[in-house]
């Protein structure tokens, strides 16, 4: 697997097992994990396979992090393995210092801004949110909340769809609907909402304009009509 997951990261497809051992190929191929082809190649059954075997390989092995192309904007095969990497170095530590260097190695000059997207929002689509968020908080809260702004924005341009879509699905001509309106259609806004209310005084005043559209953007894509706008 660890070898697969190599290949997977040079965008390998399909993924040669020639010089694998056959019992362990077989394996694979039989607890549907790998798909064979003929000749000795294969390829991961499912993407959510493929997707762990990339996030526990870095998070083996993060000097892995150093052979991405970095400078290009990171392929769809790529992003979420990033995501859960980020997640694993959080999750299975008591601090953010992996999480942080992680974040630093794919924020050098030259990146492309998709990596360091990647892993924050992985931040917010663990599935120990409020965990994750309070174990990073002084990162989000230095320098006046610039991380945390950083992070707002991440949330409100990539985990949204169009308003338009989302009230359609519930019989709401969409003809009423601006165009230019999204919906969250995740979870992070929830957990990020009721952090952002915990923060009380401690939020930053820096950070006060990206909380006050991330409010406005909520209450206004559930036009008001949910239980957090009375108390923003």
């Amino acid at each position: 697997l660890k070898a697969l997951a190599q290949q997977v990261l040079s965008q390998t497809n399909p993924l040669d097992t020639i010089t694998q051992p056959a019992a362990a190929v077989n394996a694979l191929v039989a607890s549907e994990t790998l798909r064979e082809f003929e000749n000795d190649k294969v390829a991961f059954r499912h993407d959510v396979l493929r997707e762990w075997a990339i996030a526990s390989f870095l998070f083996s092995n993060p000097d892995a992090i150093k052979t991405l192309p970095l400078n290009r904007s990171a392929p769809a095969s790529l992003v979420r393995g990033i995501e859960l990497t980020a997640q694993m170095m959080l999750e299975r530590s008591t601090d953010a210092k992996a999480w942080q260097t992680l974040l630093g190695d794919l924020s050098q000059a030259g990146s492309h801004g998709s990596w360091r997207r990647a892993a924050l929002i992985g931040l917010v689509r663990s599935e120990i949110i409020p965990e994750m968020l309070d174990r990073i908080s002084p990162l989000l809260l230095d320098n006046g909340g610039q991380l945390l702004c950083e992070l707002i924005r991440t949330v409100m341009a990539v985990d949204v769809i169009p308003a338009r879509k989302a009230y359609e699905a519930v019989g709401v001509d969409p003809s009423l609907i601006p165009e230019s309106l999204n919906v969250p259609n995740r979870p992070s806004w929830y957990h990020l909402l009721i952090w952002l209310f915990k923060l009380g005084e401690a939020l930053p005043a820096q950070a006060i304009p990206d909380v006050v559209k991330f409010y406005t953007a909520w209450s206004t894509a559930l036009l008001g009509q949910d239980r957090f706008t009375p108390i923003i």
